[in-house]
């Protein structure tokens, strides 16, 4: 009897081992699906920007001074704009001579208007979280957020692109005739800079820049007004030049189309703040063979007119590509 009350104590003390062994597993896998678990949310959080708050679906139209019209595409003509309304994408606001207003894109982010100016309001890739603020004439202010993510504002003119764009920016576009000044000027911000035949990965805070296009797009001239940035200059070659900018040195891009074929052909020539010829060179879109870098003169010699006017020139006549079977030659851009 008494070794049957051994063994029946030896079963039960049994049982309850194992029972406490399963539930010590039990627990751990709890434990270790938990901490995974909050692994994951702690690497999602890491990889999404922390408190990004979303952009109207509408833009709100506020603190008007004088009068706005609004072209609305649901209405499909102009109007006077309301305060306080909220208007679709698509819509082109306008304040006169005498008016200001400011359009709300969130409770933090906004653009002022200044009198005589024009834009539209477009979306981006993301229509939630982007807004493309296509610039017509006149003078804007920026005030977006200082960690606004990649691509959430752009502003866009005929002849450059503002991407990226955060902080506080002031950009006004003049037209004179069709020729157009656009000036640009980070305050507190940053944005990067698309042209043809260059950008500015970065003009930040206390930057300017000033670019002037002809109307007939043969001539950019990009003027450093103040502070210094990196512009990065095509060049036909697969480096293309990157030249550090500085208040008063110049940038001026030619174009002009060949006879035969019609290429685009290109000739840079970048001046220093001392106004010596730093670099010049010209090429032919699209054909590497047709690049000429020229040497520049003395530092002690300043770029006059003369070595301007000779720019466009490639002076070797070179072959085109055989196009339908017949062999074309290249005429120097006169």
């Amino acid at each position: 009897m008494k070794q049957l009350s051994l063994l029946k104590v030896g079963c039960c003390a049994f049982a309850v081992l194992a029972t406490s062994v399963a539930w010590s597993e039990d627990e751990t896998e709890n434990v270790n699906a938990e901490a995974q678990t909050e692994d994951a949310k702690t690497e999602e959080k890491a990889k999404a920007p922390e408190n990004v708050q979303p952009l109207s679906p509408l833009t709100q139209l506020s603190r008007i001074m004088g009068s706005v019209t609004v072209t609305d595409p649901d209405v499909g003509k102009s109007q006077l704009g309301m305060q306080g309304k909220r208007y679709p994408t698509g819509s082109i606001f306008e304040t006169d001579a005498n008016s200001t207003a400011v359009l709300q894109f969130s409770s933090v982010d906004s653009v002022r208007l200044s009198a005589g100016a024009a834009v539209q309001i477009l979306a981006g890739e993301n229509p939630e979280m982007s807004r493309i603020i296509k610039l017509i004439r006149g003078q804007i202010q920026t005030f977006f957020r200082d960690n606004a993510p990649d691509g959430m504002f752009q502003v866009e003119t005929p002849n450059a692109v503002l991407k990226n764009v955060v902080g506080k920016g002031d950009y006004t576009l003049t037209v004179a005739g069709t020729d157009e000044t656009l000036r640009i000027a980070t305050i507190t911000g940053s944005c990067l800079v698309e042209g043809p035949q260059y950008s500015i990965p970065a003009l930040r805070a206390a930057n300017t820049l000033s670019v002037f296009t002809a109307a007939d797009r043969t001539l950019s001239r990009l003027f450093g007004e103040s502070g210094e940035y990196v512009i990065v200059l095509e060049n036909g070659t697969e480096e293309p030049l990157q030249y550090k900018m500085s208040p008063q040195a110049v940038v001026k891009i030619y174009r002009q189309h060949a006879k035969v074929g019609g290429r685009l052909i290109v000739a840079t020539m970048v001046i220093s703040p001392k106004e010596t010829l730093e670099h010049r060179f010209r090429f032919a879109m699209g054909r590497p063979q047709l690049v000429r870098i020229d040497e520049v003169r003395p530092k002690d010699e300043k770029a006059s007119e003369e070595t301007e006017g000779d720019l466009p020139v490639l002076l070797t006549t070179q072959k085109e590509e055989k196009e339908g079977g017949e062999e074309k030659k290249e005429d120097p851009v006169e």
